[in-house]
């Protein structure tokens, strides 16, 4: 395989895209009704809140979480599954406020 190969698989078809077969947008997979989709975007959700809680344990504490850009104003569900994995942290999502798209939920 070549340098090229490697990297067009590495930064192009990894990860979302490369778990789905369908796309590497969250929002296309959010749509999709594909089992593919919602198994991407489960690991996703997972890979997220293991970082935060690593981070986390590092800290000693979380005093908050911050979501930012496309996840952070537009997709409640990936926001409220990523919540959902780290409530061992107390960490807590109004759902209306998360439904709503506002700044704190």
């Amino acid at each position: 395989m070549t340098i090229e190969a490697v990297e067009d698989m590495l930064y192009y078809r990894a990860g979302l895209l490369g778990v789905s077969h369908l796309s590497a947008d969250t929002r296309d997979l959010l749509a999709s009704p594909e089992s593919a989709a919602r198994e991407a975007l489960d690991l996703f959700a997972f890979r997220i809140a293991r970082e935060v809680a690593a981070t986390a344990n590092t800290l000693g504490r979380l005093d908050g979480l911050v979501f930012t850009a496309g996840i952070g104003e537009h997709q409640p569900e990936i926001r409220a599954a990523i919540c959902a994995r780290l409530a061992w942290l107390d960490v807590a999502v109004d759902a209306d406020a998360n439904a709503r798209n506002l700044t704190r939920i």
